[in-house]
């Protein structure tokens, strides 16, 4: 049986947007961006303790790496891109040390959401709401 927590909005400490996908994009890797939280299920994450995933409530899928960017894709067992884990409050890949970053200078919505060693900036700090 899975393990999960409630839901809750992925806030950035350096502009107060939230991480979110486009929730009318059918393709199998859709992008996550930063936005204004409206609360619709694509803004909603949960961690799924039995798979060590970040988990999406608009499709069930994963974040996941993807030519650098932070992606949803489906889940597949193992795969070290969707390894991820809360620590504190940041985003941290449970395999590689790596951490959920908003690419500087962009720092508006729709922004490029990527990763990189943690240095501590405010583009790589999260508030989890629970919703």
């Amino acid at each position: 049986m899975c393990t999960n927590t409630g839901n809750y909005y992925i806030k950035s400490q350096m502009n107060d947007l939230v991480l979110g996908a486009d929730g009318n994009n059918p393709l199998r890797s859709t992008p996550v961006y930063p936005n204004k939280k409206t609360g619709n299920s694509s803004q909603q994450w949960r961690d799924d303790q039995a798979t060590g995933t970040i988990r999406n409530k608009l499709n069930d899928y994963c974040m996941d790496i993807e030519s650098g960017t932070l992606v949803l894709k489906p889940y597949k067992p193992c795969k070290e891109s969707q390894q991820w884990e809360r620590k504190g409050n940041q985003i941290t890949n449970r395999v590689h040390n790596i951490v959920v970053d908003i690419e500087l200078p962009d720092k508006g919505e729709r922004g490029k959401v990527h990763t990189w060693s943690f240095w501590g900036g405010k583009n790589q700090l999260w508030t989890f709401e629970m919703i």
